[in-house]
């Protein structure tokens, strides 16, 4: 059975929980859907009885499960979308994927898909497995929708149709070894030991933002070699965004003195786009080339993307 429209609203209309219902449900972008089989990679999805959609101003409720149909053929990034067709519609797979429709509130495809809205999808690999299921929840983020995934976890779909890994930046990184940071020299600081990187964005002492978006970026380290230091020399530890000076955390010296450690550390907030990156880099001017500690506990970066 298709999915089938609600109601016309006339005047006179006496069905009064119908039109109140046509009413709750007719807010622009409003989607209402569950899919069957959400988690089973195996099993082709149906939409589940008692979802509601609305697609180019009209809502469409569904008193049955209505299985998927189109090019089963497709893999790699399949898309879901609903197909109307006067008083019913069709719920279909498709290999295309749609675009933002922000007059519409929602996704839609374009020349003779233009109706089609399309409310989630899938990675489909050779064997016919969907490797997640999601739907849309349409929560308009600029150039991005939230999905989300088979397994609960949350990611996010671009305009242009790619997928993106699921969850949101968390980054630690720490350095249990000593690094010679020269005089008068910005040196990257070699935080070379993962806690964890869930999306797996620093590599070789750099973090690149696989997402747009509000980075919090704190970071701390020890100087410990035991060199003269007189007084109003500084030590500074800095963030480079796309290598250049962003901000900075400075310890001064306050009085002549050998063998002391020093620490610096930094806390702030930086916008990165996707592609984007970011370093830590040391500095001071001590006059003599100072070692990092081995102390992990004062040596880490932490990242985190907030919004």
């Amino acid at each position: 059975m298709a999915g089938t429209i609600i109601s016309y609203p006339q005047s006179g209309d006496t069905d009064r929980n119908s039109f109140i219902t046509l009413l709750q449900k007719t807010s622009k972008g409003y989607m209402g859907l569950s899919l069957t089989h959400y988690g089973d990679t195996g099993a082709d999805p149906s939409i589940e009885v008692g979802s509601y959609i609305e697609v180019n101003g009209a809502v469409y409720s569904f008193g049955d499960s209505l299985a998927i149909t189109g090019d089963s053929g497709d893999t790699g990034d399949v898309w879901f979308k609903i197909v109307p067709d006067g008083d019913s519609c069709s719920f279909q797979i498709s290999g295309d994927s749609g675009t933002w429709s922000a007059s519409k509130y929602g996704w839609y495809g374009t020349g003779d898909s233009a109706n089609h809205r399309y409310i989630g999808g899938s990675d489909r690999d050779a064997a016919g497995d969907y490797n997640d299921k999601w739907l849309f929840n349409d929560t308009d983020k600029g150039n991005q929708t939230i999905k989300i995934l088979g397994d609960g976890t949350l990611g996010d779909l671009n305009i242009s149709g790619s997928l993106t890994s699921s969850g949101s930046s968390r980054v630690r990184v720490t350095k249990n070894d000593a690094q010679n940071i020269n005089n008068t020299t910005a040196t990257i600081v070699q935080y070379d030991d993962e806690v964890f990187d869930n999306l797996g964005e620093f590599a070789t002492y750099k973090f690149t933002a696989k997402e747009t978006g509000y980075y919090h970026v704190s970071a701390s380290l020890l100087l410990t070699t035991p060199s003269q230091w007189t007084a109003n020399k500084t030590f500074e530890i800095r963030i480079y965004k796309n290598a250049g000076l962003y901000s900075k955390g400075r310890n001064i010296v306050k009085e002549s003195s050998t063998g002391r450690a020093y620490k610096s550390e930094i806390s702030d907030l930086v916008y990165l786009t996707a592609t984007e990156y970011l370093d830590i880099r040391a500095y001071h001017d001590s006059g003599y080339t100072q070692a990092t500690s081995t102390d992990v506990y004062s040596n880490y970066l932490a990242i985190h993307r907030i919004s």
